[in-house]
């Protein structure tokens, strides 16, 4: 008997397994995977490197990424700052890009926590000296910039796994992602520290929350080369995206806000899962109790269990040979679920499973957290414990309105008192 979930009833049959010498993208349209890192740095201050955009290169293809963000930070800053122009280094080739973008380090915003802005097309707001202590004036001029702006935050590894809340005097934790999420603001949650399970549990409680109140971030993995991770060998966590046509940053970035990724610790495993004809990030529109496909491809090192997580919580196991896999199996469920693949070594994003239409709402426990959170914070902001000098009124503001919204998230879960 299958694990039952909180909300939502499953059953699943194995329909048997098929080897592959490959893992084709779907035949409908024209995708690829690529293999992507958004958080690389040319500098770094604390293990004295320096490297240029033809060094990068020449790590970049060694380790076989197809796409890297080079990351502007504080430290460093007006060296680098040349390099960016909104488009592709030079250096890059058709098989390999390159692209200089900026993280919200070591810049007076960082007391929120780290922003990684992918897709700018200028730096007006950091040449011109950007005051705000909060991240939310960054992230409200960023969102304005272009449609194919990618806006993310880092660390998440740094998020208490335990259900207490960060404490405030540390660097670099995602402080105000939920205040982001819940303003539709952030499209993606990166962490730079493998767990025993591919993702480290304090990234996988904040993100659990967020998809159980029905917010939708995308999960991603990151080197932050060479600070935490001084090489691209072993373990360091890696993405394959599933682009739409030929290799760009467009298309990376396309298929980060859309959810087509992949996180993998090392380049050994992948995985995908479609859910119903639904890829990654995608709504799989189901019956109630009606049986819906499920599709699970699979590159494994060695045999190995995969596993079918509903809501974050284990439904289903496979066990799968090493080597390309495929396995068909059915599910059935009674209420609306995010279901993720995910073996030793790789996590897939989430296919969205509709029931008869209605939103995710998983947990009025988690939308319940994030509201305490959010409050936690706020008063942290009101009584100065967090200095945010002249920006302390539009992060307030901001705060409010998440609140708002994921106070209302609580009641659809069928909270009644978040306490």
């Amino acid at each position: 008997m299958l694990p039952p979930l909180r909300s939502a009833t499953l059953r699943a049959s194995l329909a048997g397994w098929l080897c592959l010498a490959a893992l084709p993208a779907p035949a409908q349209e024209t995708f690829r995977w690529v293999t992507g890192d958004p958080h690389v740095h040319a500098t770094a201050w604390d293990c004295d490197v320096s490297h240029s955009p033809e060094q990068l290169a020449e790590l970049q293809e060694r380790h076989h990424l197809d796409v890297v963000s080079a990351l502007l930070w504080g430290i460093g800053y007006e060296r680098d700052r040349p390099w960016f122009t909104g488009r592709d280094h030079p250096v890059s080739t058709a098989e390999h890009v390159l692209h200089f973008d900026v993280e919200v380090s070591h810049f007076e915003p960082e007391r929120g926590g780290h922003l990684i802005l992918l897709g700018l097309r200028e730096l007006d707001f950091f040449d011109a000296g950007a005051t705000s202590l909060s991240g939310v004036p960054v992230v409200d001029w960023a969102s304005g910039q272009d449609p194919g702006v990618t806006i993310g935050m880092a660390h998440g590894f740094k998020w208490p796994a335990d259900g207490s809340f960060p404490r405030l005097d540390t660097w670099g934790r995602p402080f105000e992602l939920p205040v982001h999420a819940a303003r539709g603001r952030i499209h993606f949650l990166s962490t730079e520290e493998p767990g025993e399970t591919v993702v480290d549990p304090g990234t996988w409680k904040l993100w659990k929350s967020l998809q159980n109140a029905g917010l939708r971030v995308t999960l991603m993995g990151a080197s932050d080369y060479p600070c935490i991770a001084h090489s691209f060998d072993g373990d360091v966590l890696r993405n394959h995206a599933l682009i739409r046509g030929p290799l760009s940053y467009a298309a990376w970035l396309e298929a980060i806000r859309a959810g087509r990724v992949v996180v993998a610790s090392g380049d050994r495993e992948s995985l995908n899962l479609e859910v119903a004809g639904a890829r990654l990030g995608e709504e799989a529109r189901l019956g109630a109790g009606l049986p819906a496909t499920i599709v699970v491809e699979a590159n494994l090192a060695g045999a190995a269990d995969v596993e079918i997580l509903g809501n974050g919580r284990p439904v289903l196991t496979l066990p799968l040979p090493a080597g390309h896999a495929r396995v068909v199996t059915e599910i059935a469920l009674e209420s609306s679920a995010w279901l993720v693949a995910r073996s030793p070594r790789a996590v897939t994003n989430p296919v969205y499973a509709l029931v008869d239409g209605r939103p995710i709402r998983a947990s009025a426990e988690d939308a319940c957290y994030l509201v305490r959170y959010v409050d936690y914070l706020a008063d942290s902001v009101a009584r100065g414990s967090i200095n945010m000098h002249g920006s302390r009124d539009a992060a307030l503001a901001a705060y409010a309105e998440a609140r708002r919204t994921l106070e209302a998230r609580f009641l659809e879960s069928g909270g009644s008192e978040c306490r």
